[in-house]
């Protein structure tokens, strides 16, 4: 957070209130890590299913595949709305510079 204090030259009122979005989401990402985490382990499972026993459970694969997609859709709606919800609290400039700095992160 300092980083973002310094490189956007945030007031205190703004980075407080910055923080305090963060804060606010720090449940949220929570959950949305372990559930990744989750689903991380399961693929390792179903891999060592195959490799070990040559069976592929296509049908858990599908599973895997469309709770994955879902998930992926929530972190992505999550992170959209904090990076939103953190621009607002800013100028035009700082928001630009903001953006800019966030998206090359993303990609």
């Amino acid at each position: 957070m300092e980083w973002l204090r310094s490189e956007l030259d945030l007031s205190e009122e703004q980075f407080a209130r910055i923080t305090r979005l963060h804060g606010d989401r720090e449940r949220e990402i929570r959950t949305l890590s372990r559930k990744v985490r989750d689903l991380e382990l399961l693929l390792a499972e179903l891999e060592a299913e195959r490799v070990t026993n040559g069976y592929v459970d296509y049908l858990e694969i599908r599973n895997y595949l469309k709770a994955k997609r879902k998930l992926d859709e929530a972190c992505v709606k999550s992170t959209s709305d904090l990076i939103a919800s953190v621009g607002d609290v800013m100028n035009v400039d700082q928001r630009k510079r903001y953006f800019s700095i966030v998206q090359s992160r993303i990609n």
